[in-house]
Order: structure tokens, then C-alpha cells, then sequence
């Protein structure tokens, strides 16, 4: 659902989705609470953009960023993130929030890369 809001915001402004993107490889083990920690917890940085975005720009489409179910997805996980987790234990699951963290670096700086170019 919230690839759909991007590509919705990316047609409002006559883009596509960017063909040539790193793919995202989960990790072997297939913990998906680092994954979930990361991309619900973004939520918290959309809200920031947001304010600034509609301020500087308030014409902009802001269907993803605006969207309150990865919000509520959060909060939804807060419960579990906040059981105590011992680092050895929860492995799988840093090494999941790595990966992901590590693929939206590789994404972002492809990004700026071609945008200086």
C-alpha cells in the first residue's frame, strides 16, 4: 500500500519509480522485525518532512508522507520493541535493520549520484 502512494505522488509529478534501483536482499535467517523497526520507524522522519515540505512547498503531493498507516504501524510495534532484547538474542534482527538501513543508503546515494551528474 504504500508503494502505491509513491508511485501516485511520482505520477503527480510526471515521474516514474526509478527502474534502476539495488535490489533489497533479506537476510538468510528471515527476521522481519529489523526490517519492520526500520520502515515503520521512517514513519517518524516522513512526519518531519512533511511539515517542512508542505511549508516550502505546499503545491508538492504528499499522499505517502501524509498516509497515517505507517504511523499507526509503528506504534503498533512499540510493544514488542520495547520487551527487553539482549544483542546476541535479537542477532537476526539487527542484522536485518542493517541490511535495510544499508539498501536506502545504496538507493539514496544512486540518487544524489545522479542528480549531480
Amino acid at each position: 500500500p504504500q508503494s502505491d502512494l509513491v508511485a501516485r505522488d511520482l505520477a503527480s509529478l510526471d515521474r516514474a519509480i526509478p527502474a534502476e534501483t539495488p535490489d533489497f536482499v533479506a537476510v538468510d535467517d528471515g527476521d522481519t522485525l529489523g526490517v519492520c523497526w526500520v520502515l515503520a520507524g521512517s514513519a517518524l522522519g516522513n512526519r518531519a518532512m512533511l511539515v517542512r515540505l508542505q511549508r516550502a512547498e505546499p503545491e508538492l503531493p504528499v499522499r505517502f508522507l501524509s498516509d497515517p498507516a505507517m504511523m499507526e504501524y509503528w506504534r503498533s510495534l512499540l510493544p514488542r520493541l520495547r520487551q527487553p532484547h539482549a544483542p546476541v538474542a535479537d542477532a537476526g534482527t539487527l542484522r536485518a535493520a542493517r541490511t535495510t538501513f544499508a539498501h536506502f543508503d545504496a538507493v539514496a546515494s544512486g540518487s544524489a549520484m545522479r542528480k549531480a551528474a
